[in-house]
């Protein structure tokens, strides 16, 4: 009798009413959070391309004024 004993005070009692709504709660909480991560990791890709694309442009822009610099410099 002792063993069933010890099984019964191992097995969780069943939630109540307040625990599951709270439960509820939380895991509506928690796909609220998730779903507004997921945005602002789509907004967080969509600024890094833009920064990189700036990047290159620039890039480009400091290339091409290199090259008027020697051009201008030949032809002193």
């Amino acid at each position: 009798m002792s063993l069933l004993a010890d099984f019964r005070t191992t097995l969780p009692e069943p939630p109540t009413p307040e625990l599951r709504d709270l439960i509820m709660r939380l895991d509506d909480l928690e796909r609220r959070i998730e779903a507004r991560l997921d945005a602002a990791e789509r907004v967080a890709s969509e600024r890094h391309n833009w920064t990189m694309e700036a990047i290159a442009r620039l890039a480009e822009i400091n290339e091409i004024k290199e090259r008027l610099v020697r051009v201008e410099a030949r032809q002193k």
